[in-house]
């Protein structure tokens, strides 16, 4: 689609992609598709009925599946907002990819989110399940609706994106190995 939120991830309760879905049928949610990077299922859950299960309508919902490097690129560099909503996360990349892509992020408050993206995105609690997928709404229909929000966070991302260069982690190891 020419426009749509976009995600990386599976069904597992950690990657709390089921919030995510079910935002989309919250009061005020953008009404654009939701485009998933990752499997159509996890265990015995699949994505088709967790959407249809949030009321949603068919094909609102897209999985894409396992994307080679170049068309993740593409499928984040081309998403209005890049929804990351992780209830638990151990470092974050997908963020980073998308700060590096100039996507604009709505992202957890979990503290391994927080660190990477140092306020370049808008952070959700997730806190109990009932009332997060409002708060991810709420967040992304704020991106979708505010050209100026969702310009300052594509730059604001950019720019945190260099904290994370491998020329940059070159360099801090070659001083590091000099300094003993």
């Amino acid at each position: 689609p020419d426009r749509y939120l976009f995600t990386v991830g599976t069904l597992d309760p950690r990657k709390g992609l089921d919030a995510l879905i079910g935002a989309l049928n919250q009061p005020g949610a953008p009404e654009l598709p939701l485009v998933i990077a990752g499997p159509a299922s996890w265990k015995d859950r699949d994505i088709v009925t967790v959407a249809r299960e949030a009321g949603l309508q068919e094909g609102r919902v897209i999985t894409l599946g396992h994307l080679a490097d170049a068309d993740l690129a593409v499928a984040y560099a081309r998403a209005s907002v890049f929804v990351f909503p992780n209830r638990v996360s151990g470092f974050g990349l997908p963020i980073i990819e998308a700060f590096s892509l100039g996507t604009p992020v709505v992202h957890t408050d979990t503290p391994a989110a927080l660190e990477i993206a140092a306020g370049a995105g808008l952070a959700v609690e997730p806190g109990d399940g009932g009332t997060y997928p409002a708060r991810l709404a709420r967040a992304s229909a704020t991106v979708v609706g505010d050209p100026v929000t969702a310009e300052r966070l594509r730059y604001s991302g950019l720019d945190r994106a260099g904290a994370f260069s491998w020329a940059d982690s070159a360099d801090r190891i070659w001083q590091l190995h000099a300094e003993l």
